[in-house]
């Protein structure tokens, strides 16, 4: 039996995904897959979220980095490790753990694996395109300073 906990899986830094720039979202009853990009080094990710609030508190999602999605493959990963990993991803939705449940959230994220592995990774000029200019005026002082406007793609 594994030993890793939720908190483990998903301990990722503050900003890590942007749910508001997904690449592709797929709702499977009440939960929602979205393919998007890890933040801190661009590559594409899978998020799963709950449709509903189901957390009384701050809520991270479980994520799986590219560069991990290979476990989660029928053939080449780790079976053992998928379907425990499974079960605690299914807890961190707020979900009760079971065997219905686990399996469920197994087939969601394999039956993606494709179109994760498809996806390119966002490079740094796609995540901070500069769109505007904005020139700001303090006016008591006739201060001004620069400001950059950048988009999210």
């Amino acid at each position: 039996m594994m030993q890793t906990q939720p908190q483990q899986i998903a301990n990722t830094p503050e900003m890590a995904v942007d749910l508001r720039y997904p690449a592709m979202e797929a709702d499977y009853g009440d939960i929602r897959l979205t393919l998007t990009w890890y933040i801190p080094d661009g590559q594409p990710c899978m998020v799963l979220t709950p449709l509903l609030q189901r957390h009384k508190s701050a809520f991270v999602p479980p994520i799986i980095l590219l560069t991990n999605a290979w476990r989660w493959d029928e053939k080449i990963g780790d079976t053992r490790w998928a379907y425990d990993a499974a079960g605690i991803f299914t807890e961190a939705l707020g979900f009760t753990r079971s065997i219905a449940m686990t399996h469920r959230i197994l087939s969601i994220i394999r039956d993606n694996l494709g179109e994760l592995l498809a996806l390119p990774n966002m490079t740094h000029t796609e995540s901070h395109a500069v769109v505007a200019e904005l020139t700001v005026t303090n006016r008591s002082t006739g201060k001004t300073r620069q400001i950059e406007v950048s988009r999210h793609v």
